[in-house]
């Protein structure tokens, strides 16, 4: 009778996307988020806008409560100011925020979102109504 060993193979490890695996990957990620029915939008370090999908981007031509200041998210009301500027510090804390924003006749809820990665910090900002 013969011993048979086992040798457990273990898989390799996965290697890196190629760059053009990357690109294309990305291309779908957009087109991904673009059909996403609430507004995400994705800050840097310095709260400058990143990215907006596309139902953001709608939103925010609207009376939405804040509004796209070149590539910076203003609060339209000053009475949101304080919150505003409190879920972004917390965000670069690492720690979650939600609350509402504008006035009661069209409040817009925040999930604010801190992200890390690859050495870098983002922020993700998803509205609801």
């Amino acid at each position: 009778m013969t011993d048979v060993q086992s040798t457990r193979v273990e898989p390799a490890p996965a290697a890196p996307p190629a760059a053009a695996d990357r690109a294309w990957l990305g291309q779908w990620l957009v087109a991904l988020l673009d059909r996403i029915g609430c507004s995400l939008v994705v800050l840097d370090g310095q709260a400058r806008v990143r990215y907006l999908n596309r139902t953001a981007q709608q939103q925010l031509d609207g009376e939405h409560p804040l509004l796209l200041a070149g590539q910076t998210l203003v609060p339209r009301h000053a009475s949101d100011r304080a919150a505003w500027q409190a879920s972004l510090l917390a965000a670069a804390q690492g720690q979650r925020r939600w609350f509402t924003l504008g006035l009661a006749a069209l409040p817009v809820d925040v999930s604010v979102v801190p992200l890390r990665g690859a050495g870098t910090a983002a922020t993700l900002l998803v509205f609801g109504t």
